[in-house]
């Protein structure tokens, strides 16, 4: 068996030479020799690299284990529906994260742009203050002041790979005014100035767009 990167623009069925470079970034493919056969297989490397284009913000997912709080920090988490209210978060299912949430209620906590130390202590770099848990009357332990909360049941968990997908149902949220800490290409970032326009004015995810749609083909019907 036998590997070598595959230079952008040069055809899987007829790579060139191990070590070619073009001077261009490398697609991250892989031509895989078995058996006679060719596969492209995705460097994991490259691959997280090229996720790390897609700028998210930074949440720490919280739950309590036997009494104690336990926190990690996700940028994986995405919105999933919202009739049920559904989340999601994609945890390394080596992590103890990723065990503690199996079946237990939970909590994420979007963060300011202020609390990158607290994303980082989640993330295993303990700073010296103490970390600011709250006391909801009910629930998954939370953090104190941050952007957002959705506090979650245990809804349903799926294999990810080398991942664990858990997804929650939120029961309590909340959220305030505020700008939130950004994480892009392995770095917290600022949040830019907002445009002046919505970004999703012409997407079906707005709100107004079967309305629009609606009343755009009723004046091309007149």
């Amino acid at each position: 068996m036998s590997f070598w990167i595959v230079p952008p623009g040069v055809l899987v069925d007829s790579p060139r030479a191990p070590g070619h470079s073009t001077g261009q970034p490398h697609s991250g493919k892989y031509v895989r020799i078995a058996d006679g056969r060719e596969f492209v297989d995705i460097d994991p490397r490259e691959l997280r690299n090229c996720l790390g284009h897609f700028t998210t913000g930074v949440t720490v997912v919280t739950c309590d284990v036997d009494g104690s709080p336990h926190g990690a920090t996700v940028n994986a988490f995405s919105a999933v529906s919202l009739d049920p209210p559904l989340v999601l978060v994609s945890l390394d299912r080596r992590s103890k994260a990723a065990r503690y949430l199996d079946g237990r209620p939970f909590t994420v906590n979007v963060l300011r742009s202020q609390q990158d130390a607290l994303a980082l202590h989640f993330a295993g770099r303990p700073m010296p203050d103490a970390v600011p848990w709250a006391e909801p009357a009910h629930g998954s332990p939370r953090l104190a002041d941050c952007l957002a909360h959705l506090s979650c049941r245990p809804w349903a968990s799926y294999d990810g790979g080398d991942h664990v997908l858990h997804l929650g149902h939120v029961e309590e949220l909340t959220y305030g005014g505020g700008a939130p800490l950004v994480f892009f290409r392995g770095q917290f970032r600022h949040l830019g100035p907002a445009f002046e326009a919505a970004p999703w004015l012409e997407s079906g995810d707005c709100p107004g767009s079967l309305s629009r749609l609606i009343g755009g083909l009723t004046e091309a019907a007149h």
